[in-house]
Order: structure tokens, then C-alpha cells, then sequence
């Protein structure tokens, strides 16, 4: 049995194996997102984890 804290969740969150990156729209050098749109960052397993977020501007 494994510890939830190592445990692998990647297969109930397909989008996340396949689409590693998100294009996001900007306006006026902010996220040109709609009135109940936002950007969440979320951690869904326990436990100390170190991630790398890139941002690439373009244009």
C-alpha cells in the first residue's frame, strides 16, 4: 500500500500529462482572463515538493 504523500496521481489528472504548458492571453501586461476566470497553482498530494513554474513572454 502506498503513503498518500508518494503516492502518484497523474492518471486522474490526464490534461496534466499532456498538456504540460497553458497559453494564456495578455492585455495591457496582465492575464486577459474573463470575470470568473483566475490562474490556480494547486498541490493535491502531501508533503514537501519542489516544482519549477516558467513564464515566457512573447511578442
Amino acid at each position: 500500500m502506498k503513503d498518500d504523500s508518494t503516492a502518484d496521481f497523474s492518471y486522474r489528472h490526464p490534461r496534466s500529462r499532456h498538456l504540460p504548458h497553458q497559453p494564456i492571453g495578455t492585455r495591457d501586461s496582465r492575464a486577459a482572463l474573463g470575470t470568473w476566470q483566475g490562474l490556480y497553482l494547486w498541490e493535491h498530494r502531501n508533503g514537501s515538493f519542489r516544482r519549477q513554474i516558467t513564464v515566457t513572454t512573447l511578442g
